[in-house]
């Protein structure tokens, strides 16, 4: 049973992300797969092909945070903030609940054997929500990390910061030319039964976030194409779909900001010595660039503005 038709303009195998319940277990779920988004975010990054896929599992990681908000769309964001030693040292992901995502890494082009996610262990995740209106934080959580993948890694968060019980699993698959991420996170909603929670563990058991995925997109699309997928045995509700997409909300306003928190002498020193002030956004690459008769004008502006205040 299919409470509403999937999108005709939504493209399943490359882009899609899915937000319901299943009733009868009371859990809520979200599902994710990506790799046009990856790749976009990869490009501008400058990464490696392991780092390409570090980048798709964290804004998957971050999206399925954002869809916690009350808010709806851009109005709250979610920053996932994940360091440690091993490479690629630091990765920073946005999402928000209408499936934007953006993310910088500190070492794009680090190559290492072994685990994807390796020297975990001892790193921090940090979960940081933003109004969007005002770029306010309206909630902030760090936890330690175990030297476990990503997925297992939030999983422990929701345990221990939310006392959520969740299940998590994020599969990529890197061809060289694109990665695929697809995930999911079912989490149990107030109430429910020992019984409800075997029942899902059952559902999801052995069964990659690709196949689980693709068993609710196939119905959704109008017929349980894949028989072997046991969640298909149950009434899934859909209540959201969409696309993944990238976005970044740099803007010369913000910089200018920036440089004022500065103050006018460092802005006067970084003159002095480059004959420009250049700033990179970290997330678009997009430069920007203030010579001293701006820079100028911008500190007499807000001189005249803590003046008045």
């Amino acid at each position: 049973m299919r409470d509403e038709a999937l999108s005709k303009d939504l493209d399943p195998r490359r882009n899609i992300y899915v937000v319901g319940i299943i009733p009868e277990l009371n859990f809520r779920f979200v599902l994710g797969r990506d790799s046009s988004v990856a790749a976009e975010v990869a490009q501008l990054q400058g990464a490696s092909d392991r780092v390409r896929v570090l980048l798709g599992e964290t804004m998957l990681a971050a999206f399925f945070l954002s869809t916690h908000s009350s808010k709806s769309g851009r109005d709250q964001t979610v920053s996932l903030h994940i360091e440690y030693k091993g490479l690629p040292r630091r990765l920073i992901a946005f999402a928000a609940s209408d499936g934007a995502m953006r993310a910088t890494v500190d070492v794009p082009d680090a190559d290492w054997q072994g685990a994807l996610w390796r020297d975990c262990d001892g790193g921090i995740l940090r979960v940081n929500r933003w109004l969007e209106e005002n770029r306010r934080r309206v909630y902030g959580s760090v936890v330690q990390m175990r030297d476990v993948d990503l997925a297992k890694n939030l999983e422990e968060y929701m345990g221990r910061s939310d006392q959520i019980q969740s299940f998590i699993r994020m599969d990529s698959t890197d061809t060289g030319d694109a990665t695929q991420v697809s995930g999911y996170m079912f989490q149990a909603m107030p109430d429910t039964s020992a019984d409800q929670v075997d029942a899902v563990l059952d559902m999801l058991g052995g069964r990659s976030a690709s196949e689980v995925l693709s068993g609710i997109v196939d119905g959704m699309g109008g017929g349980y194409s894949n028989q072997n997928i046991s969640v298909l045995s149950h009434t899934v509700r859909v209540l959201k779909s969409g696309n993944f997409y990238t976005y970044c909300d740099c803007n010369k306003h913000k910089v200018e900001k920036v440089i004022l928190m500065m103050g006018a002498q460092s802005a006067s020193e970084l003159l002095e010595s480059h004959g420009v002030i250049e700033v990179q956004c970290e997330f678009c690459k997009r430069h920007y660039q203030f010579h001293k008769p701006e820079v100028d004008v911008l500190f007499q502006s807000g001189a005249g503005e803590s003046n008045a205040s």
